[in-house]
């Protein structure tokens, strides 16, 4: 009994086969009613386990019906989707009878977004690949199949047609190899002959600052970008397995991209650059203000267009998405509520103008120098070198004292006179530096203030208040320098002697004090004589 049981399921099986092999594709009833229908017809049968390609063709269109090459073109079609890795999903194919185009109002489909050639139409109530689409088959397809190399991988050696991976035989994994390694030296090449040109054309131009900075990474990217153009096209003459070839040429688009949104953001720097070199040369401070603001939100923008970009490279309709953006808005608003605050803050400074790039600021327990106004934060430069980053929101709520948009720099000290001095020598003091005020340029003639102040517990002092026309900190550094070595210098050809803040108990004559006994007696002439003898001298430095 099992024997006979075994022997009908071996028949069964047998014809079946022998049914399965010899079936004949006109008697295959094809569904064409709706555009999904005629998609998933011609790929089916396409498919290694149901491989029918004469049923696949009775998804195209031909008005001649007795045409030869039917089952030719609806394989090269086939290649001409997965060669452009276009990525159908089914579930998205309309599955209407009556679907009509929103554009034209015509019962006409179009699956990929990008590449109008291929479209599907209802004709008779069916609905085929166009006849246009067919008329395009074989130009299409020798566009991404320039060349093939079926005449030559039909003689290779079993061992290169064993498969490895992924089902690609051996010699379609060396020729993506081959691919590979043609893309990094054809890199190589480019950049070599650029670079050299450069050097040819730019003899006196600053390698070290332009060259490096600017011209050679652009030169860079674009060879990145060239070699993998040329690279792409001999990735179909490989005839990969499907799933392997739309993985490449995804990761080839994706790539491809960044390279040109990389190429664009170091144009931009070169625009940049150049753009502040001339304004900074004009003193145009209003637009160096807006120049990093508007750089920021330019490569923000083209981060942006990239990214969709590549979505619709990829095959996908991004249209929706951009719908939903109205839906899902409020919720982005309210989870970036600190980003927009920053980001008004920059329009509410730019606006404003409380500082410019180049001004010392104070505020908080911070303080230096502006260096440049983003999108989002301001970056100050402090007084240790180190580099503060501040959201410009914070900005708007807290006090800034610009010290930068100073019409002069105030000056203040006391001069500490050791008590003994003589008080025509202090007078004659006093006068010398006011004389001092007067002859420099850089110190406001108009108010100013030299007087004996106070009688402290160890000292005279006198006190000192002016202002210094300076236009920035470094230049008012230089300033206190002259003048304060002037006083110096006037001091000790007066005679005239500074005290220590020290208190100190003495009943002998101590050092550093002025002996009662050996004062030096100097009449008012002698005194003034020393004072034109000073400024005499400073003349003639001068």
């Amino acid at each position: 009994m099992k024997k006979i049981i075994f022997l009908l399921v071996f028949l069964m099986t047998a014809t079946a086969n022998i049914s399965f092999a010899k079936i004949n594709p006109d008697t295959i009833r094809v569904r064409l009613n709706t555009p999904r229908d005629a998609m998933m017809t011609h790929w089916k049968y396409l498919k290694p386990k149901t491989y029918f390609p004469a049923i696949a063709a009775k998804a195209l269109y031909f008005k001649d019906k007795k045409k030869k090459n039917k089952v030719e073109l609806a394989i090269k079609l086939k290649k001409i989707i997965t060669g452009r890795a276009l990525i159908i999903s089914f579930s998205s194919v309309p599955n209407n009878p009556d679907y009509i185009d929103s554009t034209d109002g015509r019962y006409i489909y179009y699956p990929f977004l990008n590449y109008p050639d291929i479209y599907l139409e209802r004709i008779n109530k069916k609905w085929y690949y166009s006849e246009e689409t067919v008329n395009l088959i074989p130009k299409l397809y020798d566009d991404i199949y320039p060349f093939t190399l079926n005449s030559i991988t039909d003689k290779f050696p079993a061992f290169l047609r064993f498969k490895i991976l992924f089902q690609m035989e051996l010699w379609q994994l060396v020729g993506i190899l081959l691919i590979i390694l043609l893309i990094v030296i054809l890199q190589k090449i480019m950049r070599s002959i650029v670079r050299i040109s450069l050097n040819i054309i730019f003899k006196n131009l600053d390698k070290s600052s332009v060259l490096n900075k600017h011209f050679r990474p652009v030169v860079r990217t674009i060879s990145i970008i060239f070699a993998l153009i040329i690279g792409s096209l001999f990735l179909p003459v490989l005839d990969l397995p499907i799933g392997v070839h739309v993985f490449l040429v995804l990761i080839y688009k994706i790539t491809l991209m960044i390279f040109i949104i990389i190429l664009t953001f170091r144009i931009t720097d070169y625009i940049y650059y150049k753009t502040r070199k001339f304004l900074e040369q004009n003193n145009k401070t209003m637009t160096l203000n807006v120049l990093p603001f508007f750089r920021t939100l330019f490569k923000t923008i083209l981060v942006i267009i990239g990214g969709l970009l590549i979505i619709v490279s990829l095959g996908y309709d991004i249209w929706p998405w951009l719908a939903g953006l109205s839906i899902g808005g409020l919720a982005i608003a309210l989870a970036a509520q600190e980003t927009i605050k920053n980001i008004f803050g920059s329009i509410t400074i730019l606006a404003d103008r409380p500082f410019d790039v180049g001004d010392w600021i104070v505020y908080d327990k911070y303080e230096g120098t502006v260096e440049e106004i983003g999108i989002r934060s301001t970056t100050i430069r402090t007084f240790s070198d180190s580099l503060l980053t501040v959201p410009n929101g914070r900005l708007m709520d807290v006090t800034i004292d610009n010290m930068g948009l100073r019409r002069y720099r105030r000056f203040q000290t006391y001069l500490s006179i050791v008590y003994g001095t003589p008080v025509e020598m202090l007078d004659a003091y006093v006068q010398g530096i006011e004389k001092l005020v007067q002859k420099h340029d850089f110190i406001r003639k108009d108010v100013y203030y030299v007087y004996i102040n106070n009688l402290a517990d160890s000292s005279i002092q006198i006190f000192i208040r002016l202002w210094f026309n300076s236009k920035n900190w470094e230049e008012e550094l230089k300033h206190k320098h002259i003048l304060i070595k002037d006083i110096l210098e006037l001091a000790r050809t007066l005679g005239v002697e500074f005290a220590f803040p020290t208190q100190s108990i003495f009943v002998e004559h101590f050092p550093g004090t002025l002996d009662k006994k050996n004062l030096p007696k100097l009449s008012q002439e002698e005194i003034d004589r020393k004072v034109d003898e000073f400024f005499k001298n400073k003349n003639t430095e001068k």
